[in-house]
């Protein structure tokens, strides 16, 4: 009997329920997430972006992504519009921005939100979409 609880405790069905009885989720939220991970394409930082709204449909957010240099300061940056079609459905954009520096970052911020996402562009061992240099 105890190892049947302790294996249905590991299902991600058991999890998801259990994790919503013990947990306060808001009425509605927003997800922001890279779509896959950001890659060098040249001189270009390409950076697939992903924006879901829960509870709100319509919302319209805005999206600001940044390349740093290595000392911090903001080499690129620009800001984009989303508006989720409706509830649970991922807006997906793809940024491209200069880069002037394999060692930069790449900064997403879902504006008005304290959401951000950082990706070191070059760094030993980062994935690339397409798995190679």
């Amino acid at each position: 009997m105890a190892v049947a609880v302790a294996v249905a405790c590991f299902a991600p069905g058991v999890r998801s329920v259990l994790r919503e009885s013990f947990t306060e989720i808001p009425a509605s939220y927003t997800e922001l997430y890279f779509t896959s991970p950001p890659a060098l394409d040249k001189n270009t930082a390409v950076v697939p972006v992903s924006v879901v709204s829960h509870g709100d449909a319509g919302l319209t957010h805005r999206v600001r992504v940044l390349v740093e240099a290595p000392g911090g300061r903001v080499t690129a940056s620009t800001t984009r519009t989303v508006t989720a079609p409706a509830t649970d459905v991922r807006t997906a954009s793809v940024v491209r921005l200069p880069v002037s520096d394999g060692g930069s970052v790449v900064r997403v911020e879902l504006v008005g939100h304290d959401q951000t996402l950082h990706f070191r562009l070059g760094a030993p061992g980062s994935p690339t979409p397409q798995g190679t240099p």
